[in-house]
Parts: C-alpha cells; structure tokens; sequence
C-alpha cells in the first residue's frame, strides 16, 4: 500500500472514486461513495489501481499506484477509518493532558522551546539521514519544526507525515507549514492508529515516544508503517538525575512546594526510556533489529534569562506543580532566577542535557 499525504480528508468520502486493472474493464463508484477504511478499499479492489480525489483536495488532484490503494490524506480520519482514535482509554491520560493545559503553553512558548530544543534533535536527523524522495513519519510532533525541517531533507520528491494527539499544537503546526506540498500533519495516537502497512521509509521522533501507555503495543504499531529494511531514530531523555535542564527549576522552588511523588519506574513520561535496557527490550519485542543507543551529553538552553524563566515556570516537572499550586510561584521566583543566571554564558541560559539517541531498523 502505498500513502500519500497531500490534501485534506477527514471521512474518506471521495467526489471520484476509480477503479482500473489491466486485464479487465475499468469499474467506478459513483460521487461521494464511502470507502470505510484502507482494508474495505483493499478488498473490494484488489490487486488493481485505485484513483481517488477526495472533497479536500485541490482541483483535480488525484493518485495512482500501480497493485495498490493509493490514498491522499493529512487530517484525522475520524470514524471512517476503523483505529485512527481508539474509543478506548488506551493514552486517554496523555491525550487529555496535551489537548489540555500543556498543549496550549506549548503553542504559547514555541519559539523558546525550538530555541531550547532544535539543537539536542540534530545528531537524530543525523542518525536516521532522511534523503531526498524519502517518505518519513514524524511521531510525536508537536508544533512541527522537526517536521519542516524533515520536509526540507527529503524535498519536494519526497513526503513527511507530522502525527500528534494535540489539536492545539497541529494547529499551529499547520500554519507555520508555509504551504510545503511536501508536509503535512494528522491526529493521531501512534499506539493505535492503523497506520498503512509499509508506508515509510523511515521514522523520526523528537522527545515524542515516551508517553505511551503500552510502548511495545507502539513500536510494534510504528513497525508496521515501516517498509522492510526501513529506519527508525528517537530522541529520549536519560536518567532524570542527569538533566539539570529539566530539573534545576524544579530544585530551586522546591523549599516553596509540597514534595513532588515520583513517578513509577517505566511510567508514561519524559523518563519513561532512561533505563536502555527496557528501551532495548521493547524495541526486540516489537521485531526490531540492529538496535542501538548512543550517549548524547550536551549544554540545552540558549534563550535570555527572562525567556528561560519564563519556561521553566509553565512547562516540565515546576510547571506541572504550579499549575496545581499556582500560590507557590511568586514566591520562588526570586529561587529559581537565581538558580537559572547562575548558568548564563554570553547572555544565554546553559544546561546540562543527557540525551538517547536510539536507532533500529525493520527486518
């Protein structure tokens, strides 16, 4: 099966549907058919040409792949696609939190947190090497930098899917796009959206795989968007100990908080994959191969002073606890600005980051 992400389709629900095979006559559907799922496409046209132009494409855009169903699409696809949400609990906690308050702060604080961010993601772009005409699935994208930046690495000739469980931070991801015909976005849990089989060449996260409820449910679920031979790259924080960029706000109001309970070892989170032996074992029992991890230690940071507390007060670990004790944050401002200028350097706040740059490859 072959997937190309270009227009907008939420229901699957196509003006033209056609259907040709070289040895018989050609067959249609008539304007505005449902086609319920990949799988119903499949099965009701196999082995043949499916030509689909869909109610949210440009005028006369269309697609076509020889022996298979080629569809266009970049938003969720809602009911008409069987496993896009699942309407269980599966990352229902997860899902509320980042459609919730902490999308919305994301959205707020996007150029600080690229600022912050950009540099610990580019020896992963290194790793997975995306290159030109390459189809690249970027999961947990978040307000989408890395998935423009994906885009420019496999130009015009190739395709990056941005997926995240955010509305407000598609959102904005949609609107920085620029109109790149070559990127485009869904929502998506990647634990359970029936992604189409083979589809990728590679797949690229940035701090986006650590939250799942079942992780080896996850990369069993990604691994199956992958082609055989194709690439997987992640980046995930190490041991919480180890990253004073996550933790210095956090220490310095501690004296002004009710003690923080710390999450359960291996629990949805920023830390979910410190350990690598776990992040080792999930991957082999999702059927992964040529697994590594490689020690990634580096100063994160470069925002001013202000912008840095600004940050430190509204996301990770301190932000969290504010939003619960909002009253304790006048009172450890003055902590936590002192804590933060005692790592400027030229102006700009610097910290100690402890990063996993994970790769592995589908058999």
């Amino acid at each position: 099966m072959v997937w190309c992400w270009t227009c907008c389709c939420t229901t699957l629900k196509f003006t033209r549907v056609s259907f040709s095979r070289a040895t018989s006559p050609g067959a249609s559907l008539p304007a505005g058919s449902l086609v319920t799922s990949f799988i119903e496409a499949s099965a009701r046209f196999p082995g043949g040409t499916l030509k689909t132009s869909c109610g949210g494409c440009t005028e006369g855009a269309s697609a076509e792949a020889p022996g298979a169903t080629h569809f266009r699409l970049s938003r969720p696809l809602g009911a008409a696609h069987g496993r896009c949400m699942d309407s269980s609990d599966t990352n229902a906690a997860q899902i509320a939190y980042w459609n919730e308050a902490a999308g919305q702060t994301w959205v707020d604080l996007q150029d600080d947190l690229d600022r912050q961010i950009e540099p610990l993601g580019r020896a992963v772009l290194e790793a997975l090497a995306p290159k030109a005409g390459e189809r690249v699935l970027d999961i947990g994208c978040g307000c989408g930098q890395s998935t423009l930046t994906l885009g420019d690495l496999v130009g015009a000739s190739g395709s990056v899917l941005g997926a995240d469980i955010s509305k407000p931070m598609l959102a904005l991801a949609r609107a920085r796009s620029g109109g790149a015909p070559q990127v485009s976005y869904i929502e998506a849990d990647a634990q359970t959206f029936d992604f189409p089989p083979a589809g990728v060449d590679a797949i690229h996260s940035r701090f986006g795989v650590m939250f799942f409820e079942n992780p080896t449910a996850a990369f069993t679920n990604l691994r199956r968007a992958l082609r055989p031979g194709g690439r997987l790259a992640f980046l995930c924080w190490r041991d919480i100990s180890e990253n004073p960029i996550m933790t210095l706000p956090m220490q310095a109001a501690a004296r002004h908080l009710p003690p923080a309970e710390p999450p359960a070892p291996g629990a949805p989170g920023p830390f979910a994959f410190a350990d690598p032996e776990r992040v080792r074992a999930i991957l082999t029992d999702a059927g992964f191969a040529e697994i590594a991890l490689a020690r990634q230690d580096m100063l994160g940071g470069g925002n001013t002073l202000e912008s840095a507390l600004g940050l430190a007060l509204r996301v990770g670990p301190l932000g969290r606890m504010l939003r619960e004790y909002p009253d304790a944050g006048p009172a450890a401002l003055a902590d936590i600005r002192a804590a933060l200028a005692a790592h400027l350097v030229d102006g700009r706040v610097r910290l100690p980051s402890a990063t996993w740059i994970v790769t592995a490859r589908n058999p």
